[in-house]
């Protein structure tokens, strides 16, 4: 801590144990740290290290600048993790914005890069949009988003991030650190230092907007209604005034991306995946709370869904309201968008997954009576996954002859039924 006044220390040490009526026994043990450590900052001999002077700055309510003699302000830094990356591929820009500065971890890079040449395609393309987001900040002089060596050999990938992390919170107490993951294993670590703390995405997403907001309300608005009304010209205009892209219309309850999917607007779609800020799986807010690939799957749209693919969105998301947990791949089954289900089963979209009413792609398939859906998807499906009514595909299937000679065909190609010889 080069230029700190020692003596300035040592005098306000003092005055706060003094103010608190503290013998330097006492003030030793509600810091739990050595009697001759107290001593030695009030006779100006040492300084506390940046995790003492935390420890000292909460306990007795002192904010570090005071203790310090300086005006530096508490600077707000993160840390996402490799799934929080995944999860989010676009999400640098939106932390970018938000925090005064993004530590990249060594171990982070190293996992997307080993994702984007190893992993099925669609943890590729996701390892790959992230990876091109870092790379560019990266090679930026601003210093918001910096390349974090790992300070520990330990085994566990996830260790030597939480490692890193906490070296960092020490070794700068003038800022607050979250790290990011989508991983349970970190939100059980214990609390390293009190300027680091652990958040989930979900945490992350419910916190308020950042203060001091530059964005321009009213030509926000204005942006969404150009995209709307479907004048991209006047929309790109209102980029320079500092907009939220992302920005809910109060009236329609979509995002700017959503209005675009709803026109079937090709050109406004383009030019919103173009942004790198856009947020491809925010939700509308309306009775079922989809995300915009669920809309251009409801629209049967093959173009709309490929772009959205290729952009990076999270083509597993469930919709959070009513019949919540119904996923791109669910929809199309239950419409019978064939196109549409073999992009996304070849993409590797989850075959198993359920929705509120316990419902797979394939039990839906099967209750609307679409058989080339269930040609597609009765072999890599969970056959036995039943739903809250307690029934499985095949029960839904009873009526119809098509269905039901699908199950049988597959039954015998398996060996579940055996095959009658014929005379």
């Amino acid at each position: 801590m080069g230029g700190i006044d020692n003596s300035s220390i040592a005098v306000k040490i003092k005055n706060i144990r003094e103010r608190n009526s503290l013998s330097q026994e006492e003030f030793a043990q509600r810091l739990d740290i050595a009697r001759p450590t107290i001593s030695n900052w009030e006779n100006g001999k040492t300084i506390p290290t940046s995790e003492q002077l935390i420890i000292l700055s909460k306990t007795f309510s002192e904010s570090i600048d005071s203790l310090l003699g300086t005006n530096v302000e508490m600077e707000s830094w993160i840390l996402p993790d490799t799934s929080a990356l995944l999860k989010r591929p676009r999400l640098i820009e939106e932390l970018v914005r938000r925090f005064d500065k993004v530590l990249v971890s060594e171990t982070v890079i190293s996992e997307l890069n080993h994702i984007k040449d190893k992993s099925n395609h669609r943890m590729r393309q996701q390892a790959w949009v992230a990876m091109a987001g870092l790379e560019s900040h990266l090679k930026k002089q601003d210093g918001k988003v910096e390349h974090v060596s790992d300070v520990s050999k330990k085994d566990l990938n996830d260790d030597r991030i939480i490692d890193m992390a906490a070296a960092q919170a020490r070794a700068h107490p003038n800022a607050t650190i979250s790290l990011l993951s989508d991983d349970v294993y970190f939100s059980l670590q214990k609390k390293f230092t009190p300027n680091l703390k652990i958040i989930s995405l979900c945490e992350y997403g419910s916190a308020p907007a950042e203060e001091g907001c530059s964005y321009d309300q009213v030509a926000t608005q204005e942006f969404f209604a150009h995209i709307r009304a479907k004048r991209l010209d006047q929309a790109e205009k209102l980029l320079v005034k500092g907009i939220d892209v992302n920005k809910i219309d109060p009236n329609t309850g979509f995002t700017p991306l959503i209005q675009a999917i709803r026109n079937r607007d090709m050109q406004a779609i383009d030019f919103l995946l173009s942004l790198s800020n856009t947020d491809l799986n925010k939700m509308d807010v309306s009775k079922y709370e989809i995300p915009p690939v669920s809309h251009a799957v409801q629209l049967n749209s093959p173009e709309m869904v490929s772009k959205l693919i290729e952009g990076g969105c999270d083509f597993d998301l469930g919709s959070n309201g009513k019949n919540a947990g119904n996923t791109p791949l669910m929809i199309a089954s239950w419409s019978g968008f064939k196109e549409i289900a073999e992009m996304l089963i070849k993409e590797g979209a989850c075959l198993n997954q359920q929705d509120n009413n316990g419902y797979t792609p394939l039990i839906k398939a099967c209750i609307k009576n679409h058989p080339e859906i269930v040609e597609l998807l009765i072999r890599g499906t969970d056959k036995t996954i039943r739903s809250r009514e307690r029934k499985t595909a095949e029960d839904y299937a009873f009526r119809h002859e098509k269905i039901k000679n699908l199950f049988l065909s597959e039954g015998q190609i398996l060996g579940e039924i055996p095959l009658v010889e014929k005379i």
